[in-house]
């Protein structure tokens, strides 16, 4: 059973992964279009993806991981390598470091969420997937927001090597190299 409504079915052969950059503009709600052809970031730890939580289409809506399902919640366009937006396909809005004081400082365990795509190059809207196609080819997403801080799964300090459960948030965190700091692009296939 599937949780979210706007969960489309992937049928067929996924179209060869494209990385398109998005410009420092804002990205149109038009540009991107509701495609089976765009990547997930699935975990080295636990093996879910980073899923915009209950397909939210709030102004700012937490990121969470939760089961590999396809839906457009957990697909993700963007200049994954050359950084800048990460652009989720579900709300069109992007990946974004909670900074509600637009002072660029964020501690460790700062929420990270979506947030509407802003006009010019932010540091709490700017991630760099570190991945290679080489070996698993997983690494970290980084952002120079507040120093060099790297995408990671919340996890429990008495037992970080236990699988987080589904709905666990994201958060950011110093990079250190942990699994739960490592992803990488995934492509889902039904069949």
């Amino acid at each position: 059973m599937f949780r979210s409504s706007g969960w489309r079915r992937a049928s067929g052969v996924l179209a060869a992964m494209s990385f398109m950059v998005i410009s420092a503009g804002a990205p149109s709600a038009s540009a991107l279009p509701r495609s089976d052809e765009y990547p997930m970031f699935k975990s080295l730890h636990g093996g879910m993806c980073v899923d915009v939580n209950m397909n939210d289409h709030n102004t700012w809506s937490r990121l969470t991981v939760w089961d590999c399902n396809g839906g457009d919640n957990q697909r993700w366009s963007g200049g994954f390598m050359a950084g800048g937006n990460i652009q989720n396909l579900g709300n069109q809005k992007c990946m974004d470091a909670a900074d509600p004081n637009n002072d660029d400082t964020g501690p460790n365990g700062n929420d990270v969420g979506t947030f509407p795509c802003k006009q010019a190059a932010t540091h709490n809207q700017a991630f760099f997937w570190r991945g290679t196609d080489a070996g698993l080819g997983y690494g970290p997403i980084e952002t120079p927001f507040a120093g060099r801080k790297c995408l990671e799964i919340r996890v429990n300090p008495a037992n970080p090597y236990a699988v987080p459960p589904r709905g666990t948030p994201v958060q950011l965190w110093d990079c250190n190299g942990s699994p739960w700091q490592q992803w990488k692009l995934f492509k889902f296939s039904s069949k």
